[in-house]
């Protein structure tokens, strides 16, 4: 507790500037319509600015939750493609209850080093 109360005390005068400084911009944007204006405009864009790349961060840590699902709805459609197929005849296989047999299938998988 001593030592905040040091830390204050050394640093009081900018403090106070601060505190003053405050106040400043308070009276010029409550009394003058024009700097108000200025003021409250810049206060938005910067807000609007920060809350931008708050929300960039965050879309950014929720693409892992995407890439998995982009994943998954991927390895579906690639099963369903006609690629997943081949085609048997006779001559090859003695199988004669389908025409089409799954050749392959597809799964998600990650990639650990890509070079």
């Amino acid at each position: 507790m001593q030592r905040l109360l040091v830390f204050f005390i050394r640093y009081y005068s900018i403090f106070l500037f601060l505190l003053l400084e405050g106040i400043a911009f308070w009276l010029i944007k409550e009394h003058t319509y024009y700097q108000g204006a200025k003021i409250t405009s810049a206060t938005n864009q910067t807000t609007g600015f920060i809350h931008g790349k708050i929300q960039s961060i965050i879309d950014y840590f929720n693409l892992k939750e995407e890439n998995q699902r982009l994943a998954l709805e991927n390895m579906q459609l690639k099963n369903k493609s006609s690629d997943a197929f081949q085609f048997m005849t006779i001559q090859h296989n003695s199988i004669s209850d389908t025409a089409h047999k799954l050749n392959y299938q597809y799964i998600t998988a990650k990639v650990v080093y890509n070079s």
